[in-house]
């Protein structure tokens, strides 16, 4: 579960939102213990990107000496809403436009996961069976995996598993390009 986010009010004296991207604004003196903290802080930051991109391609903001994904704040700011999960809507982890985050549960994020990069098919949900010389096609749907057939050619696995995407996962379906 994520750490609770700090006051809206504040991250709004924090941060500018445009297009995507939270800039620093001036911080307000009583955030600082000294007037000298508050003014190098001010002279050097004001109008700067926030945050750096981690390891896993999210861009994370220190707070007061903690972390928060920038998508994150984005949500809550815009919407104040605190939901437990934000989905990526075209799964691209940099892009933090607004219209591209939803509230999602875990599950749900997970539907939304694109293929991934070691896939030996091309396609999400699609492997290549050598004892049977086919390709197979599978779903996650609740805690199970389901079987979609086997096909002669990963292209139709592909649309298999896209039907099952649909049916099984709906708005949060990532589809196979075919």
């Amino acid at each position: 579960m994520p750490k609770p986010m700090l006051p809206r009010e504040l991250l709004k004296t924090l941060f500018m939102y445009t297009d995507g991207v939270l800039y620093w604004r001036t911080r307000p003196r009583e955030h600082f213990a000294t007037k000298r903290a508050c003014s190098v802080w001010n002279a050097r930051f004001p109008g700067a990107r926030a945050g750096s991109v981690t390891v896993g391609g999210y861009r994370q903001i220190d707070i007061f000496a903690s972390g928060y994904k920038a998508h994150r704040v984005i949500f809550f700011l815009l919407t104040g809403l605190e939901p437990g999960g934000i989905d990526h809507i075209n799964g691209d982890t940099s892009d933090n436009r607004i219209e591209n985050l939803r509230a999602a549960t875990h599950t749900q994020n997970m539907q939304n996961v694109r293929r991934r990069s070691d896939s030996t098919s091309g396609f999400k949900g699609v492997s290549f069976r050598k004892d049977r010389g086919d390709w197979q096609a599978y779903i996650a749907h609740g805690e199970k995996r389901v079987h979609l057939g086997f096909h002669p050619l990963p292209e139709i696995a592909a649309k298999a598993y896209n039907e099952a995407a649909v049916k099984f996962h709906g708005e949060f379906a990532s589809l196979n390009e075919v």
